[in-house]
């Protein structure tokens, strides 16, 4: 599969992590469909909709943004991901 051009039905099939990590790949319509199949109850990481994701990482993780760190934003999304950053929603 081309990693520019991943479908819903593809993304389907990845590792929760691997989606977190490959959200941005998919089209508006598609992650529109990604939001909407989540269980009841479940909410989308705050990385996925930030303004300093990026591709792979984001602006405070280059490299791509660790399990971890993600875990701990969707605890709380207000707390830093690196000297002066901070989840911010894309409007």
């Amino acid at each position: 599969m081309d990693d520019r051009n991943l479908t819903f039905e593809g993304f389907k099939k990845l590792s929760p992590e691997e989606r977190s990590k490959r959200y941005e790949e998919l089209s508006e319509h598609d992650k529109f469909l990604a939001r909407c199949s989540q269980p009841s109850g479940v909410r989308g990481v705050p990385c996925n909709t930030c303004v300093y994701r990026e591709r792979e990482g984001c602006k405070a993780f280059p490299d791509g943004i660790t399990s971890a760190h993600l875990r701990k934003m969707d605890e709380d999304p207000t707390d830093e991901c690196a000297p002066g950053i901070h989840y911010k929603p894309k409007h």
